[in-house]
């Protein structure tokens, strides 16, 4: 991401019969991977939400599923990042002949 990652959200279940399987979440911080949580097999649909500071520095994500048995489902995936006031990544432009300002 292009500023510090300040909280991340999604949804997940794991789908039929996965005892044993696990979810594992990571956060890149200052150029460094390392383990946000470890999410167990539970049977039924969840939400997971984490928060950070933008001290911590966090620019990506990384998501693995071990599978023992059974499938996974993540969905609604939601990053905040960035300051408190909006942030263009074009104040003005043009395509062609045509000029559409923001």
């Amino acid at each position: 991401y292009p500023a510090p990652v300040t909280e991340l959200s999604f949804w997940y279940k794991f789908v039929s019969g996965g005892i044993g399987s696990t979810f594992k979440i990571e956060k890149k911080s200052n150029g460094i991977w390392s383990e946000i949580d470890i999410i167990e097999f539970v049977n039924s649909a969840q939400t997971a939400s984490y928060s950070f500071t933008k001290d911590e520095n966090i620019t990506a994500f990384r998501f693995t599923y071990h599978k023992e048995k059974g499938n996974f489902a993540l969905d609604n995936v939601s990053v905040t990042y960035g300051g408190t006031k909006p942030e263009y990544i074009v104040l003005s432009g043009s395509i062609g002949n045509r000029r559409y300002p923001f």
